[in-house]
Parts: C-alpha cells; sequence; structure tokens
C-alpha cells in the first residue's frame, strides 16, 4: 500500500469585515491574536460545465478582478461583459443594504418605525423585483446563457435553495464573494477560534468547553432567561444565552422533559452515568417554567414541521494522482439546472458518480455528477485541495 500525503479542505471565509468588528469590540485585531487572512485569488472558485461553450471551453473562473472578469465572459457570450457590470452593481447594492439593515438586525428592531425609517435612502434605487423576484429570473436581464446565471446563483445552495425558489436578494452572497473576496485563515478556522478565545478571555470572560447543556432556565413567568443547566447537573447563570442549535432543538431546551433534549438521553456509561442524567433533569426541571416549556415545545413541533435541506454534503477523496484542472474550490453544475433539480425532486438521490469526476473532471460524467447531489438542488459545490 502506497502511502499518500493527506491534504486538508481550504477553507472558505466570507465578510471579512464581520470578524474584523468582532475582535475590534474585544479591543483588538485578527493580527493582534494571530490570526493571518489571505485573499484567495486571482479566483474564488473555477466553475465546470457539462456542455462547452462555442469555443470549446468548458469551465470559467470566478476571477477577483472585475474588468477581467467582464473579459473572460464576453468571450462567451456577446454582451455578457457588460451585463456583469450591470449585475455587480445591483450584487453590491444588495450587500450594503442587506447586511446592515437585515443580516445584522433583530427581528424586533426590523418591524419597528425606525427600521423602516433606515430602509428610506434605499428605496429611490430599489427594485422590489430586485429583491423578492425569483433569482434564476431576474438573472435574466444580465445573462441569456442558463450556463453563466447558474454560475451567479448556485450560492444560494449555501442556504438549503435553489435560484428557482430563493428571492434575488441573495445576489448579495455572489456579491460578498466578487467585491469583498473570498478569503482563507491560515491554519484553518481553529485559528480563528483559538484567536477569538483568547481575545475574550483577556476581556475576564472564562470559556468551559465540554460541558453538555441540558436546559435553558427562566424566570417564574418564561419572559427572560435566567441561564442554563448542564448534564451533570451543575447550572451557570447569565442575563443572555446565545444558542446555536437547529432552531426546533434549541426551543427543545425551554423544555427539560422533550425528548429532544440532550439531557433526556445523555450517559456517561453505567450507573453514575445514569444518576447524573437523572440528576441533571430534575434540575433542569426544577428550573424551567411552564409557560417556557409550553412555548419551548409548541415551537419546536411547529419548525419540526418544516423541509429541510442540507446545507452542504462532504467527500474526503483519497487520489492516486494530481488533476492539474481543479483549483481550491471548484463547482460542477449540470447542463439543466431547472430540468436536473425537478428531477432528482422526483426520482429521489440517484447514485453518486464522484469516481467518474474525480479521474475526469472535463468529461460529461464528471458534470452530471454536479446534478447528483443528494441535496437534490441540480449543483454540486465540490472542494477540491
Amino acid at each position: 500500500m502506497r502511502a499518500r500525503r493527506p491534504s486538508s479542505p481550504t477553507s472558505l471565509l466570507l465578510f471579512p469585515d464581520k470578524y474584523r468588528e468582532a475582535f475590534a469590540a474585544l479591543g483588538t485585531t485578527l493580527e493582534d491574536q494571530g490570526v493571518q487572512l489571505a485573499r484567495v485569488g486571482p479566483a474564488a472558485y473555477r466553475c465546470f460545465f457539462e456542455t462547452p461553450f462555442a469555443d470549446g471551453r468548458r469551465s470559467l473562473d470566478l476571477l477577483n478582478e472585475p474588468d477581467a472578469m467582464a473579459a473572460q465572459l464576453e468571450g462567451v457570450e456577446a454582451g455578457a461583459g457588460e451585463g456583469y457590470s450591470r449585475f455587480l452593481k445591483m450584487a453590491r447594492r444588495h450587500l450594503d443594504m442587506g447586511v446592515p439593515y437585515f443580516i445584522d438586525r433583530e427581528f424586533e428592531e426590523l418591524a419597528s418605525a425606525r427600521g423602516l425609517r433606515d430602509l428610506l435612502p434605499f428605496l429611490p434605487n430599489l427594485n422590489v423585483l430586485d429583491l423578492l423576484g425569483q433569482h434564476d429570473w431576474r438573472l435574466k436581464q444580465f445573462f441569456r446563457d442558463q450556463r453563466l446565471r447558474a454560475m451567479f446563483t448556485f450560492q444560494d445552495l449555501y442556504v438549503g435553495l435553489s435560484p428557482y425558489s430563493a428571492p434575488a436578494v441573495f445576489g448579495l452572497l455572489a456579491g460578498t464573494e466578487l467585491t469583498d473576496g473570498v478569503w482563507y485563515p491560515l491554519g484553518g478556522f481553529a485559528a480563528v477560534r483559538d484567536g477569538l478565545r483568547r481575545a475574550a478571555e483577556a476581556c475576564g470572560a472564562r470559556v468551559q468547553a465540554g460541558a453538555e447543556v441540558a436546559g435553558i432556565a427562566t424566570d417564574a413567568a418564561g419572559g427572560r432567561v435566567t441561564g442554563v443547566t448542564l448534564a451533570d447537573g451543575g447550572s451557570v447563570p447569565a442575563d443572555y444565552v446565545v444558542c446555536n442549535r437547529d432552531l426546533p432543538a434549541g426551543y427543545a431546551l425551554l423544555d427539560p422533559s422533550s425528548s429532544s433534549s440532550p439531557g433526556s438521553s445523555s450517559s456517561s456509561g453505567g450507573a453514575g452515568g445514569t444518576d447524573a442524567a437523572a440528576a441533571a433533569a430534575a434540575a433542569a426541571a426544577a428550573a424551567a417554567s411552564p409557560a417556557a416549556a409550553a412555548y419551548g415545545r409548541q415551537q419546536h413541533d411547529r419548525l419540526g414541521r418544516l423541509k429541510y435541506s442540507a446545507g452542504v454534503i462532504a467527500f474526503n477523496w483519497s487520489l492516486s494522482r494530481r488533476i492539474d484542472d481543479l483549483t481550491h474550490h471548484s463547482v460542477f453544475l449540470s447542463s439543466d439546472w431547472e430540468r436536473a433539480r425537478v428531477s432528482r425532486a422526483r426520482a429521489g438521490p440517484p447514485a453518486s458518480r464522484t469516481a467518474a469526476a474525480a479521474a475526469a473532471p472535463h468529461s460529461r460524467a464528471a458534470a452530471a455528477s454536479g446534478a447528483c447531489c443528494r441535496c437534490r438542488r441540480g449543483c454540486w459545490p465540490l472542494d477540491a485541495s
């Protein structure tokens, strides 16, 4: 058996300014905490297509430099270069509006009069269809070729949608990649995590890792959180609780009797583990408000009935040779994204053809594997380091 050199997948870091803002809020910088970001270039991705363009090329790069990107597109579709310039302006407008006035806002503030007033300066330059119209349909004003539209809408997959169901405002995802750039944290995201921990601890924060949360405690009325209860029976008081679980499972923590709560099934083995789980369940139940528990059950059940989609499916491949055509990030797109999406949704997940994609990334089988994504969205972003 021959030895293989392992190669870790390249990490994608978007919205670098948000990371800088987080470290600045802790009185430091990324660099001071030993975190180095490198912009991926000269292209963020390489997109492979099942059907070649008229000049024979089967791949296009998402280039960082706008003029070079426009020239590349103009080479495969007359007028696409100018269309790209208009598209980029729209995507940047969505990004400039969407981040501060939607992504950074709490839900309650979005519905307030202040939230509406903040949007007034944008209204003269906004087309409602450019925000809420079907994403693929809106991109037809920039690109006639479906392959080019797919190249700028596959980012919808990041949030489990397709260009045929996502609103056009999701163009802000392409906007940040093409204007702010795609970045790589040297050392991977572990370097970002460790730097953030160091910065937080320098401000007096105490990090307690390996502590399983059994429930979220509230006051008697169930209107305010008071902390969390742990699976070992302990508790941590808090004025705020940030929960990063999937939303239905997060609401389940308000109801310690829920089977979805980790404390209900936690065990470290033997009688000791059972006793600890029972103690944790009792502590969580004692700290629970009946009103909060009922609300948690209601939200858990309501959200649990919704349709969910995988954000990403990861494969780790061991290859015996180098494939020069693949870049740090390669995306394979089918020739008929809409037809592939519909047929996969009806027929169910097809057999994988990953071996063909690895062996010959320019072949029809390789490109077709882009339509074999088990998330049934007709596209498969493939990390190839």
